[in-house]
């Protein structure tokens, strides 16, 4: 198993999704519709990063700032 790591995209919406879905403690809002997290990757740029194993995502973290501090947010890793 060799897994890549790299800048998430809007691309990778729909898979992000489904893994934030099923995952226990990520609570999602109107915020994260495609829309919503096509302006926060362009806000945030080149800061959230996925993980896939092939051509499966196998992880992914929604990050950002506000100018002074840094957040993580929806951290998730598929079992």
């Amino acid at each position: 198993m060799a897994i890549e790591y790299r800048p998430m995209t809007i691309d990778d919406y729909d898979e992000i999704i489904e893994l934030w879905k099923t995952t226990e403690g990520v609570g999602l809002s109107d915020a994260d519709s495609r829309r919503g997290i096509n302006l926060f990757l362009q806000r945030n740029p080149n800061l959230s990063v996925v993980a896939r194993d092939e051509d499966k995502l196998v992880g992914a973290v929604l990050c950002g700032h506000d100018g002074r501090r840094g957040y993580l947010h929806h951290l998730a890793v598929a079992r």
